[in-house]
């Protein structure tokens, strides 16, 4: 019995770790945040937060919803530390990039309540999400190199305009109100019928809203890479220009 409490709750901090590591995913890929320097620092910070989850579980008398809202708090704070300019603004990003996670978590919920009318039942389905999503990590973590590169995430051209930035406020804030919808629809009193068509609808509405914004993203990197290119080939011209000149000034 005792190996089975201990079994939870590791299993309940390794998907409070999931739900971190995906917000700070996010905030990487999507917002262009800056990550986390030192590998000092992501082990302290790792640590900080592993240590109150676990504590939270432990401690008898304590609210599963403060356990639910540690990875949103700590991502708040990891917002406010990378951060190296409105520090204090990072923290109302948390939002739109929990409105993006629960817009793809939702997805999983309401395409099977969509299809049957019942909301996929706990246990291995819910275990087999999770092994994909740390799988993927791994791969990720193997392949960094590739992958920093495919997402240019370590180069100095990216930046989101303005209104870019405003999309993506606003797709995340409607993405964190349509996954809230999704994932209670059965408890707001709709007749069944009714839910399951509000649900199909919402559900292609997040995965339309997904998709643009990864198109959106796609074409950003592209476009600021061949500016950016473009501008080093600028500048590597008229360095030569300039060469050739002092040249024939010289043979002259």
């Amino acid at each position: 019995m005792m190996g089975v409490k201990w079994g939870m709750i590791i299993y309940n901090c390794i998907s409070a770790a999931e739900i971190l590591l995906a917000l700070v995913c996010i905030s990487r890929v999507v917002y262009l945040e800056p990550g986390m320097s030192g590998r000092r620092n992501k082990i302290l910070f790792a640590v900080a937060f592993l240590v109150p989850t676990l504590f939270v579980q432990i401690c008898p008398g304590m609210s599963k919803d403060i356990f639910s809202a540690f990875p949103v708090c700590f991502f708040a704070v990891y917002m406010v530390i990378v951060r190296r300019e409105k520090r204090i603004r990072g923290i109302f990003l948390t939002v739109p990039v929990l409105g993006f996670l629960m817009g793809i978590v939702s997805v999983f919920y309401a395409v099977p309540y969509t299809l049957t009318g019942k909301y996929p039942s706990e246990g291995g389905w819910l275990y087999a999400v999770d092994a994909l999503f740390w799988i993927a990590v791994l791969i990720i973590y193997w392949k960094r190199d590739e992958t920093v590169h495919l997402l240019r995430l370590d180069e100095p051209y990216r930046r989101l305009g303005k209104w870019e930035r405003n999309f993506l406020h606003a797709a995340g804030v409607f993405l964190f109100v349509i996954g809230a919808m999704l994932m209670a629809v059965t408890q707001t009193g709709i007749s069944g019928t009714a839910a399951r068509v509000i649900t199909g609808f919402g559900s292609l509405a997040s995965v339309f809203l997904e998709m643009s914004v990864v198109i959106l993203i796609w074409q950003g990197n592209q476009k600021d890479y061949y500016q950016y290119m473009t501008t080093i080939g600028e500048h590597y011209l008229q360095a030569e220009l300039r060469h050739f000149r002092a040249y024939q000034e010289r043979e002259t």
